[in-house]
Order: structure tokens, then sequence, then C-alpha cells
């Protein structure tokens, strides 16, 4: 690309691009930070705190394919963290098969307590951050912030169906 161009088109680009990442990546570390502080009580990792958030907003429970997808993580990591979770007494999973095959999650008793002390951390954290902003923004940024997800998934589903063609 030629100096000018970049200069006009590119350096602009770059320069969102900058900000986007470095702002992206920045969120992401805080967040795992504050996630972290909140359930290092309960020897649990940041990567638990979705899962707890999903079950707990759950009555009917949840079944892995189905926190795979609310989440937005792999097979694996939800299997080894319910895992985790039901060996610390916090999730129960009730199946009809006999070896146990399928089945949905639940919070136990004490994994509602651990998911609501950690929820008002975490909800603590979210209205501290947003502490400043009116309403209509927040509303404005979340909105935005979801159809980033979007466009950039749908990218990436794109790019993987032109790779898939070679």
């Amino acid at each position: 690309m030629s100096t000018s161009l970049m200069n006009n088109f590119g350096g602009n680009m770059l320069k969102r691009f900058e900000r986007f990442s470095s702002g992206i990546f920045s969120l992401h570390k805080i967040w795992h930070k504050i996630a972290s502080d909140a359930l290092k009580p309960y020897d649990l990792t940041s990567s638990h705190l979705t899962y707890l958030m999903a079950l707990i907003q759950s009555e009917d429970g949840l079944t892995s394919s189905e926190l795979v997808e609310i989440c937005g993580k792999d097979k694996s990591d939800v299997s080894r963290s319910l895992n985790t979770m039901a060996n610390k007494g916090l999730v129960n999973k009730e199946s009809s098969h006999k070896k146990g095959y399928g089945g949905v999650f639940f919070l136990t008793e004490k994994g509602m307590e651990v998911a609501g002390q950690t929820y008002d951390k975490v909800a603590f954290a979210v209205e501290y951050a947003t502490k400043n902003i009116p309403e209509e923004k927040k509303e404005i940024f979340y909105e935005v912030l979801g159809l980033f997800d979007e466009n950039l998934n749908e990218l990436n589903e794109k790019t993987k169906d032109k790779e898939g063609d070679k």
C-alpha cells in the first residue's frame, strides 16, 4: 500500500485497529482478573464464571450442548469445567441414560450460594465500570458490541468456508 493511500485510508483504519485490539485485550485481561478474584475463595477459575451465570438463570437446568451454545465455549472446556464444579459439589447432573450420557446440569444449593455471591461481585464490577455512562450510551455500546460479535463470527465462518473450498 502506498504511503499516501495509507495516510488517507489505511492510517485511520490502522489507528482504529490498534485502538480496537488494545481495548479488547485490556478489557479481557482485567475482566479475567476480576472474575478470578471473585472465584478464588471457591478454588475456581475465571472460566467457571460463565457457566455459573448461565446455570443460575436456568430453572430447568442446561445440557452441555446448551452451555456450549450459550457460553461460546468448546465442548472440552464445558466438560472439564462441569467436572470440576461437580467434584466441588456445585453442580448435579440428571440423566435418564443408565451410563449417565447426556443429561441436564443444575446448580446444587452450594452452587446457588457460590453463584449468587459471585454474581454480586460481578454485578458491582459492571456497575462500577459503567458508573458515569448514561443509560442510552450503555444500550448503544451493547448493541454495537453485539454487532461486532455477529460480524466477526460471520467473517470467521466465511473464511472457514473459503479455506474448505481450497
